[in-house]
């Protein structure tokens, strides 16, 4: 249970630095091997202090966006899909044959 609420904390930080710092592209594999810098978080939770609690997620926020950064997918990539966002994207976007059409 402990580790579920480490991996939802850790994507929801990554996802706070990524708007935050309006980044593009955040690497889940470097955001998922953070341990140390999510320990005084998962410190400050415990001893519930709200202002601590803000400083320190605004530092791992920053730690996150300046260390977890990734290059954009290459061209190739793009065109077969293999960026994992894009392949969200693509889902997302693609039409559904079998929804039913609302007039």
């Amino acid at each position: 249970m402990v580790s579920l609420c480490a991996v939802l904390l850790k994507i929801f930080c990554g996802h706070a630095a990524q708007v935050r710092r309006k980044l593009e592209y955040l690497s889940t594999l470097k955001i998922s091997g953070l341990t140390e810098p999510l320990r005084a978080l998962f410190d400050c939770l415990m001893s519930v202090s709200g202002y601590g609690l803000k400083r320190i997620f605004k530092e791992l926020t920053d730690f996150i966006a300046d260390n977890c950064r990734r290059s954009p997918p290459s061209a190739q990539n793009r065109k077969l899909l293999k960026d994992f966002p894009l392949l969200v994207r693509a889902f997302n976007n693609a039409r559904n044959p079998w929804r039913k059409k609302i007039a």
